[in-house]
């Protein structure tokens, strides 16, 4: 990832500009979620944007509104181990142990391995989708033992 900027916000000070910045990126949001495309309009300009967009501007909001800032960047085609590493929260090792498994896809430049994006990205969903789907299967298994507190 490239960064192309760090971008800071400060809503304390003004309690009007933080409810109207939280309520565009609510708004944003709810677009988002219902697939449609949305109107931005800045300095008299507008532009319908896609879901996605809609989605990526309601969370750099919420987090300059809640946080005070972000950092923004671009996602380059191929990344290295480390960078890949990064961007799930393991151990450079431990993709370079994917990578060999063939869990990861990775092409070499020389001895180098250079992962997609995207590859790193879907293995990223994915991990979470099976971690979701194995704790669901806990709780169905704890429920079915009868180990919940029904008094709570």
């Amino acid at each position: 990832m490239t960064v192309t900027g760090t971008h800071t916000f400060s809503t304390t000070a003004d309690n009007d500009l933080h409810e109207s910045v939280a309520g565009l990126a609510r708004a944003a949001r709810d677009a988002g979620r219902a697939g449609s495309r949305i109107q931005v309009s800045i300095g008299g300009r507008s532009a319908d944007v896609p879901p996605e967009i809609a989605e990526a501007l309601a969370e750099t909001l919420t987090l300059l509104t809640h946080r005070g800032g972000v950092v923004i960047g671009a996602v380059d085609e191929d990344v290295t181990t480390g960078q890949a590493a990064k961007m799930l929260g393991v151990s450079r090792t431990y993709v370079c142990r994917l990578v060999d498994e063939g869990r990861l896809p990775c092409r070499y430049v020389g001895t180098h391995r250079r992962i997609k994006t995207a590859d790193v990205l879907t293995f990223a969903e994915r991990r979470l989708s099976e971690r979701r789907a194995a704790l669901d299967d806990l709780a169905r298994v704890t429920a079915e033992a009868g180990l919940y507190d029904d008094d709570i």
